[in-house]
């Protein structure tokens, strides 16, 4: 239901959840919910309050592809390139904005964090294929604060010489009782109380550089910042589609894994270990005509697809995780950034029509990776 008064806007929305995958049974597995409450006072600026009840199945790590492009993975190509883990609880925010650009939230919640397995969804290809184990996560009830910040001027774009921002930075505290999952071998562990800080960006800058042309830039950290380790909710890893396009989603490595910093090995189903990341992007777009396509390609509004904005793309990946406090020396920086000569590195070009793309990567830094072919719905980034 929605309302609208002149300064004052409310929204409430529901969702039953129903996963698809076997086994289906009338359990947590099968049956979630998440519904949510908004209140937004002020036309272009003011605050927002809202509250959200959910019990869902959430990837580990969002940042490096959409969700329409994790999902097509999984039911196309039998390759599901996440983590997931159970959340269920209660949420908060408070904060403001000011217009569609800018918006600064306070969160806090209460949430029970639980492993799942691997289901079998339905896949069109290699689907008797037996699925990548779910890796095994941290168990237990945790307390969160923390700010959300997001920026997007993206839209400034259409100016013939400007160019735009994209942030999103998230800080998170959070205090609790879980159970760390084992490693493989590993005797079960005890519950343990937790307090931890993490943080996240991802920014980005468009530049337009001359009528057609464009040089866009992108750089995504995250980790600790203080307290003990973090859950393995809350950890980072890189490569793969979306995080270094040159290498392959979880592939070990032929030295040391600065990709998931151990988990490769040491946990089943290659989980996410490193305690921080951090991962910069370039790419070089330049503008063709493809008139043969559609004659309205002008439209702004019409975004899927062969739309006629076409672009040749040219870009360069550098990036790495790594670990603090714990773990293998050769994967392990307790101060600052690790060597720059250890980021691994990949390069590429492709084509853009604006609702999708087609891409070619090859890792730099490690010359027996093979070239990849892939597909974006949208821009890269």
């Amino acid at each position: 239901e929605h309302g609208k008064l002149d300064a004052q806007a409310e929204e409430v929305e529901a969702f039953g959840v129903v996963r698809s995958a076997d086994p289906i049974r009338w359990d947590r597995g099968t049956i979630g919910h998440d519904a949510r409450a908004e209140i937004r006072l002020g036309v272009s600026n003011g605050l927002v309050l809202s509250g959200r009840l959910f019990d869902v199945i959430e990837p580990v790590e969002s940042w490096q592809l959409r969700e329409a492009e994790a999902g097509l993975s999984t039911f196309i190509l039998h390759n599901d390139p996440r983590d997931h883990y159970g959340r269920h609880g209660v949420e908060g925010t408070f904060g403001g904005r000011l217009g569609e650009e800018v918006s600064l939230h306070a969160v806090f919640g209460s949430e029970r964090w639980r492993s799942v397995d691997a289901r079998r969804p339905s896949s069109v290809l290699r689907n008797i294929q037996p699925w990548r184990a779910n890796s095994a996560m941290d168990d237990g009830t945790v307390d969160l604060l923390g700010l959300r910040l997001d920026v997007d001027t993206r839209e400034r774009l259409r100016s013939p010489w400007s160019g735009g921002w994209y942030l999103k930075a998230d800080l998170e505290r959070g205090r609790g009782t879980i159970a760390r999952a084992p490693k493989i071998g590993a005797l079960p562990t005890v519950a343990e109380e937790v307090t931890y800080t993490r943080v996240f960006f991802d920014a980005r800058r468009y530049n337009k550089i001359s009528p057609g042309t464009a040089l866009n830039l992108r750089l995504v950290a995250g980790g600790q910042l203080g307290g003990d380790q973090l859950p393995l909710q809350r950890r980072f890893s890189v490569g793969g589609f979306g995080a270094l396009d040159g290498y392959d989603f979880r592939r070990a490595p032929y030295d040391y894994d600065v990709f998931t910093c151990g988990g490769m090995t040491e946990r089943v189903g290659l989980a996410t270990q490193c305690d921080r990341m951090a991962l910069a992007q370039v790419e070089l777009r330049q503008n063709f005509d493809v008139d043969f396509v559609r004659s309205d390609r002008k439209d702004d509004w019409w975004r899927p697809g062969f739309n006629g904005r076409g672009s040749w793309v040219i870009f360069a990946d550098a990036g790495r995780g790594w670990s603090v406090g714990t773990g293998d020396p050769e994967y392990r920086t307790d101060r600052g950034l690790p060597p720059l000569s250890s980021f691994r590195t990949s390069i590429g070009a492709g084509v853009d029509f604006g609702g999708i793309g087609f891409y070619l990567a090859k890792a730099a830094s490690t010359s027996e990776e093979k070239v990849n072919f892939f597909v974006r719905l949208g821009r890269r980034f």
